[in-house]
């Protein structure tokens, strides 16, 4: 893990959803004040509210830490599978009926259903919430029919960090297939599956220590390496992974960062990346303290974090679970 310690890959996982969340919630407010809208009249000045990208995001990581912990009691797990069901729960939060018999009986809920703050509902996130009420489930051999990757892509931030039974940045390949498997559930086009796999592959890395200079390079790597189909069809320049990385790989500070960010054409989802990304490198310390607003939700943020951390370092240090108590088997099995 490049020499990080515990400590640190906690201040970086913490840092990554806070800082995309942070990113998503003032790209927000960016696309507001353009739109002649605010928000709430009682909220305070300095309160920042995240939307729908936070929430997939946070999600997607209880659907993965399932997964992972399934793999760990058992040897094997269906990552898109337990994703594809946490998003789901998501769908109930945005006042829709779950498709029928969408869960098995003995299934792990995780705890953000119960999240009163997590049931707020935004436009971002309602062609998504079309597909998932279908009930079907998107494959890599047959997409989704959506486009969900340049309006949400920070909803798969954190998916490189919890392959299945790989320590963290061991195995770029297996990240990136990860990735392209996971967004296949929302996403249909071939480019944005593949931006989605090199997203998992750089995120991955920057929280195992790496700069971005050496994360490029892993990414870089992994394209060449990675099966033909997956880069048929390269990233336009417009790609919003694309527009983050030149904005957030010279490593500018956090505020320096987003404040290009929503300067963007798409400031939403630009934000929330190049905030996830500059977060992932420099820790939650430098997140919390930036004075770029008071993040809503903070808590509930941080204490997902701390599970996906808790995670991977125990993988790390060669665990073969997660945590032994009562209350992580209950939420995660």
């Amino acid at each position: 893990m490049s020499g990080s310690s515990v400590t640190s890959v906690l201040s970086r996982v913490e840092g990554l959803f806070l800082g995309s969340a942070l990113g998503e919630a003032i790209g927000l407010e960016r696309a507001r004040l353009a739109a002649g809208t605010g928000g709430p009249d009682d909220s305070p000045d300095d309160l920042v509210s995240f939307g729908s990208g936070t929430q997939l995001l946070l999600f997607g990581a209880e659907g993965l830490l399932i997964a992972a912990t399934a793999f760990a009691r058992e040897g094997f797990c269906n990552p898109s599978v337990a994703v594809h069901h946490a998003y789901l729960r998501w769908l109930v939060t945005q006042g829709q009926r779950l498709p029928p018999a969408s869960f098995a009986p003995d299934e792990p809920l995780g705890w953000l259903l119960d999240v009163e703050l997590l049931h707020r509902r935004f436009d971002e996130g309602s062609s998504c919430a079309q597909v998932l009420s279908t009930g079907l489930r998107g494959t890599l051999s047959h997409p989704a029919p959506a486009s969900a990757w340049r309006r949400l892509p920070q909803r798969l931030v954190a998916t490189g960090l919890l392959v299945p039974g790989v320590p963290l940045g061991a195995e770029p390949g297996e990240a990136f297939h990860l990735g392209r498997e996971i967004a296949a559930l929302l996403e249909g086009s071939p480019a944005a599956l593949d931006q989605a796999g090199a997203l998992c592959v750089l995120v991955g890395a920057l929280v195992a220590g790496a700069t971005f200079a050496e994360a490029l390079a892993v990414v870089a790597a992994q394209r060449v390496a990675a099966p033909r189909d997956a880069h048929d069809v390269g990233p336009s320049s417009d790609d919003p992974l694309e527009v983050a990385l030149e904005i957030a790989s010279p490593e500018p500070t956090l505020s320096d960062g987003l404040r290009r960010a929503v300067e963007a054409a798409e400031p939403v989802p630009t934000a929330a990346l190049v905030g996830g990304l500059l977060g992932a490198s420099v820790g939650s310390e430098e997140v919390l303290g930036a004075g770029l607003g008071t993040l809503e939700g903070t808590e509930v943020i941080l204490a997902l974090a701390g599970d996906v951390a808790q995670l991977v370092s125990a993988r790390d240090l060669g665990l073969e679970v997660a945590s032994p108590d009562e209350a992580w088997r209950r939420l995660y099995g």
